[in-house]
């Protein structure tokens, strides 16, 4: 992660070890119905308070015991579980009650940051996937189907929509915007850059190919063609823009206006789509499984001309790509190997299993629950609480909220791993 200095009152510790091991322990999944109440802004602050203090471990050097503890407590999948039902209740339920949504937002935080949850998910994992270790767990094999599906629905919309601006709106421009119009756009904005965070999870799970069920590879490389998507969006290139005053690139989740130098710098976001790419095409069981037609190898093909030296200063590992590339222009279409095998098909547990709930009836109750006025106990517990995450925020030298769990991803941990 890209943070600014530390300032002088910057606190060590946000969370115990024993705190962290504690609040790990209490995690659960939460129900469709119960997304928005209570209980979720509690767990909510929760996984914020873990997020802040395993990048707080990272910034200050010191033993990064929240993933340890995630391990050891093998909770990564309430994570995962949490994604997606947040994710279908974003789908499902939130437009049957956008107007109590908007209402609310205009008098509390609750309903923004029922959408910044995810996203503070995603920057956790993000974080944590960096120890391969917990992909490799028991549970998170388990939902590794989901997770694998979560992040292409996510990559579909990335291609599917237009990027955001980047302009930030002047305050006349506020003002004349209907309080909708503001809330949507802020939505927007946390949408984005769960989207974006969602390339560094998949690059992380393209790291165990070798280590991943058959039936999870058999997602990636068939249902979904995951090495088609990885090429529209490198020619997409969601990480640059042209402004009117140039190019800006995607950094620390804000649209930053790139120096003339910098122009064809490799961006994080981008290097994590390169490295998922080389994985994906130049690993032994991916290479093994994974059968050309004509279609995929004219797809393919289309990299060559960004497997250019500038890149491959940058990333060396690609050398193996342009290889494969261009073994891949003089050959017909190779047949798998493998291309007559069974496969039993996995299917997505946790969004099924969500998908067969009554939408209309939980709207209807959440419109007639979760939107009653706060008391004043309630608003100053809200207020502390977020006065806090704004504090612990400020110390890792985070000046906003950007729609990511305040924090951008982790250049460091843009390695290499070969």
């Amino acid at each position: 992660v890209q943070f600014e200095p530390l300032t002088s009152n910057a606190t060590s510790s946000i969370l115990s070890q024993f705190d962290a091991q504690r609040l790990i322990q209490r995690l659960a999944p939460t129900q469709l119905s119960k997304i928005a109440t209570n209980p979720f802004h509690s767990q909510s602050h929760c996984i914020s308070q873990l997020n802040l203090q395993a990048h707080l471990n990272f910034q200050l050097q010191q033993f990064e015991f929240i993933t340890e503890q995630f391990l050891s407590e093998d909770q990564c999948h309430v994570l995962v579980h949490e994604l997606i039902t947040l994710e279908c209740w974003k789908e499902k339920i939130a437009p049957l009650i956008w107007p109590e949504l908007v209402r609310f937002s205009e008098v509390s935080f609750r309903p923004y940051f029922t959408y910044y949850h995810e996203a503070t998910i995603v920057n956790l994992l993000e974080f944590m996937f960096y120890n391969d270790e917990i992909l490799k767990t028991e549970q998170m094999q388990d939902v590794l189907v989901d997770l694998v599906d979560y992040c292409y629905r996510k990559m579909t919309r990335l291609l599917r929509e237009d990027l955001p601006p980047i302009e930030k709106p002047t305050k006349e421009q506020m003002l004349g915007e209907s309080a909708s119009d503001q809330f949507k756009k802020s939505v927007q904005q946390v949408e984005f850059n769960v989207q974006m965070g969602t390339l560094s999870i998949f690059r992380y799970i393209t790291d165990i190919l070798g280590d991943l069920p058959p039936s999870v590879l058999s997602r990636i490389l068939d249902t979904h063609d995951m090495i088609l998507t990885m090429v529209y969006i490198i020619e997409k290139a969601p990480w640059k823009q042209r402004g009117p005053d140039g190019y800006y690139v995607f950094q620390n989740n804000q649209w930053i206006k790139a120096k003339p130098e910098d122009i064809h710098k490799v961006q994080q976001h981008e290097a994590q789509v390169w490295l998922a790419v080389n994985n994906l095409l130049c690993d032994r069981e991916s290479t093994r499984k994974y059968e050309y037609n004509n279609y995929r190898k004219d797809t393919v093909l289309r990299l060559t001309k960004y497997l250019h030296e500038l890149l491959l200063d940058q990333i060396p590992v690609l050398v193996d790509t342009q290889k494969h590339v261009s073994q891949l222009q003089i050959m017909n279409p190779p047949a798998s190997s493998e291309s007559k095998m069974l496969y039993i098909e996995q299917i997505s547990q946790i969004r099924n299993q969500l998908l067969k709930e009554d939408f209309e009836t939980i709207a209807q109750e959440q419109a007639q629950e979760l939107f009653k006025p706060l008391s004043m106990d309630e608003r100053r517990e809200e207020t502390q609480r977020f006065a806090s995450m704004f504090d612990h925020l400020a110390d890792l030298g985070v000046d906003s909220l950007d729609g990511s769990g305040g924090l951008g991803g982790d250049t460091e941990q843009v390695s290499l791993k070969k």
